[in-house]
């Protein structure tokens, strides 16, 4: 068989890399993703000694080209901005830390009323990140359980941010924290005397949530609070209108406090 001149051959072989580089030089941007088939290896040619070149190219896939029409590629992609500043979160939350006993724990007996075997004495706590604009505090010491308010220590000044143990009782305005005032219990609960009075639940075993709640307030003095002012109306005035509320959980049960007996909490 008669050979073909060299430039021939060279010009055949190079034929597909010319058709691909009519997509590749087209105006439009191409993207190659989807499969377009298979290619006839009989329109291969030029394969040595006129031997098949299927064996070279059998089931060959290519990718079709995907003009790109300028829009975005990925829609639910959310644009990122390189200059874009943190995202500001806004001020920390004003918190209420017991330091007398565990957040949520069983209260110790040191803070059970003394009929039930405790020392009647309030716990300490430390506050922080107070709201701005705040000029005074009201600790409230509430029983959930059964929907009452045991104390209320309040008009507390505002550069104070901490309340140590055992708050003076027997006076509406203990030496500290100086110039706050503090409730009587209420009258079912027997005890006239101004000050905290701890929790003692009531028969049974059933366990009694409390909570601490400090509230921030945006005034000095709560109006209207006198001596004769029940515990629940201090209560009231200091969960009117503060400028925030930080709060801390504790629980008693019976069986931690018994009425006559010594108090079993382990604290």
């Amino acid at each position: 068989m008669r050979a073909r001149p060299l430039f021939v051959t060279l010009l055949l072989a190079a034929a597909p890399i010319a058709a691909i580089g009519v997509a590749c030089g087209s105006g439009s941007t191409v993207i190659y993703g989807v499969d377009a088939g298979t290619i006839d290896s009989g329109a291969v040619d030029g394969a040595t000694d006129g031997a098949s070149s299927d064996a070279a190219v059998t089931d060959a896939q290519v990718d079709a080209p995907v003009v790109f029409d300028g829009g975005t590629p990925f829609p639910d992609a959310s644009p990122i901005d390189p200059d874009a500043g943190p995202v500001d979160a806004g001020p920390p939350a004003f918190v209420l830390q017991p330091v007398s006993y565990i957040e949520g724990a069983k209260l110790p007996c040191a803070f059970v009323a003394s009929y039930c075997g405790g020392q009647n004495r309030s716990p300490a706590f430390t506050w922080n990140h107070v709201p701005a604009g705040t000029q005074s505090f009201a600790l409230v010491f509430y029983d959930e359980t059964i929907n009452a308010n045991h104390w209320v220590l309040y008009d507390i000044p505002a550069n104070v941010t901490t309340l140590a143990e055992a708050v003076q009782r027997g006076t509406r305005t203990p030496a500290a924290p100086a110039g706050a005032f503090q409730t009587q219990p209420p009258a079912a609960f027997g005890d006239p005397t101004f000050g905290y009075f701890g929790p003692c639940p009531a028969a049974g075993a059933v366990v009694h949530d409390y909570t601490f709640t400090l509230y921030a307030e945006p005034v000095a003095h709560l109006a209207g609070m006198t001596a004769a002012s029940t515990v629940d109306q201090v209560a009231q005035a200091a969960a009117a209108a503060p400028l925030d509320s930080a709060l801390s959980r504790t629980q008693v049960s019976r069986t931690d406090a018994v009425p006559g007996g010594a108090c079993s909490t382990g604290g």
